[in-house]
């Protein structure tokens, strides 16, 4: 079975618009290979520089859907509470932007999406599926 890959997405209904990026739901490999690099020293650092700007920006970082920290796993780690995520993408809601229904509407969605960059760039290079 193929991996998702990480995807950017826009939602619009009456009351505004949702943007988000990520991936909605990992694969069994995927999430494996996911927690694995979140504690790697390396990668697990460059992640939490990943969601800073997201966080600044009022993201929501949802994903999460297990009670516990998978067994194995150091609850104590700085990032464990990622470890429950059966997904990661991050999240947020919009009022219509003054350009809503204009040329100039991509080009907003496109800088609101800005802060998802960092995130998008670790989960590509982080989840590649290593050959078995």
């Amino acid at each position: 079975q193929k991996a998702q890959a990480p995807g950017y997405y826009l939602g619009i209904d009456p009351t505004g618009i949702a943007l988000g990026a990520g991936v909605y739901r990992f694969e069994p490999q995927q999430r494996a290979v996911f927690r694995e690099r979140l504690v790697e020293d390396f990668s697990g650092q460059s992640f939490a520089s990943a969601i800073k700007p997201l966080k600044r920006a009022q993201f929501d970082l949802m994903g999460r859907e297990l009670k516990k920290i998978p067994q194995g796993y150091d609850p104590e780690h700085p990032l464990a509470d990622y470890l429950r995520h059966n997904g990661l993408y991050a999240s947020k809601e919009f009022d219509f932007p003054r350009s809503f229904g204009t040329a100039r509407f991509a080009r907003d969605v496109v800088r609101c999406l800005e802060p998802c960059a960092p995130l998008m760039a670790w989960l590509g290079q982080h989840l590649r599926m290593r050959d078995s």
